[in-house]
């Protein structure tokens, strides 16, 4: 039995998002004192190309450990730096105009001018198949309507970010494509069975691990038929099949738990117990509307120093952690 204070490294479970341009009192509390293991920057964070430089220095200054510094800059209409950052199209046009040899070229060159602003993980690409063509939330996102194609560009994302030493994150875990609601909104579900995803959702995951893709996202996806949670908060999805079946043995984040699909259908206890029993390592936790970051950290002290959450099973998450953050930063 591990005898320590496992309430110390809770807040290692978290990425924040925060609001504004420069760092707050809050955020300088949650980086110094409770640790996070790091911050994610939207639109609303970017005033421009030579602000958000300075302000991720600013972050990486903030505390004498390395952390994570995320965006989601996939291309296409998800891109939170606009022009005169290097702008890419959507990932549909990249599958469709360039041969999976200029796609990664690509990747490499994204990668780097992320890099120079002092980012260090990407949370691309999108491994989703556009199966549904009432997909609200997918759609051009995806690299294509079939698993080949998804998996020959997604490897070459993978490839090209590697080379350009920022982390990937192949999203959303185990495929969100064939859904017609918006997590953001509500709460999807999809009736496929274990076996029919495996036959398609599953292969460009599959192929992604082969290829060495750094970190994983979840999807806030109900299988009616295979769990009675959505994935996010699922073992037999987290655990059994992506990392005992599919041998992924990166880091594994949530999507933003402030999605309407988490934080009105599950109590803040239901969504941190039940992530981190499923395999989560880092909670997205997008904004702190309704002090949801400070309850959500604040619960996950509570369940590490009750010991509910086995040491185990915190320190396998912190491994996987640290070891992904010093491949891209040393």
């Amino acid at each position: 039995m591990i005898d320590m204070d496992l309430s110390v490294l809770a807040g290692r479970f978290f990425l924040f998002g925060f609001e504004g341009t420069d760092i707050d009192s809050l955020l300088e509390n949650q980086l110094k004192k409770d640790k996070i293991s790091g911050v994610i920057l939207f639109k609303r964070n970017i005033e421009s190309i030579e602000s958000v430089k300075k302000l991720n220095q600013k972050i990486a200054k903030t505390v004498n450990h390395p952390i994570f510094i995320g965006v989601d800059q996939e291309g296409g209409r998800v891109a939170r730096l606009d022009e005169p950052f290097y702008k890419i199209p959507s990932m549909r046009e990249i599958a469709k105009t360039k041969t999976p040899e200029e796609a990664e070229e690509i990747a490499f060159k994204l990668g780097s001018e992320l890099k120079k602003l002092g980012f260090n993980l990407d949370f691309a690409p999108v491994l989703d198949i556009d199966s549904n063509p009432k997909n609200p939330v997918i759609g051009d996102r995806s690299f294509g309507n079939n698993a080949e194609i998804v998996s020959q560009y997604g490897v070459s994302f993978i490839k090209g970010f590697k080379r350009a030493k920022i982390a990937s994150c192949g999203k959303h875990f185990p495929g969100h494509g064939d859904t017609y609601i918006d997590s953001h909104l509500d709460l999807p579900f999809a009736e496929d069975s274990l076996d029919s995803l495996r036959l398609r959702e599953l292969i460009p995951f599959k192929k992604g691990i082969e290829a060495g893709v750094d970190s994983i996202m979840s999807a806030h996806i109900l299988f009616s038929h295979i769990a009675q949670n959505p994935a996010t908060l699922s073992p037999l999805f987290l655990t059994n099949i992506l990392r005992d079946e599919l041998g992924f043995n990166g880091v594994l984040f949530s999507d933003d738990m402030n999605m309407n699909a988490m934080k009105d259908k599950y109590s803040i206890q239901e969504m941190v117990y039940n992530g981190i029993e499923a395999g989560v390592d880092i909670f997205i936790v997008s904004h702190n509307r309704d002090d949801l970051q400070q309850a959500m950290l604040e619960y996950t002290k509570q369940l590490f120093n009750s010991k509910e959450i086995s040491p185990d099973r915190v320190l396998k998450s912190l491994s996987r952690v640290d070891k992904l953050l010093f491949d891209i930063n040393y």
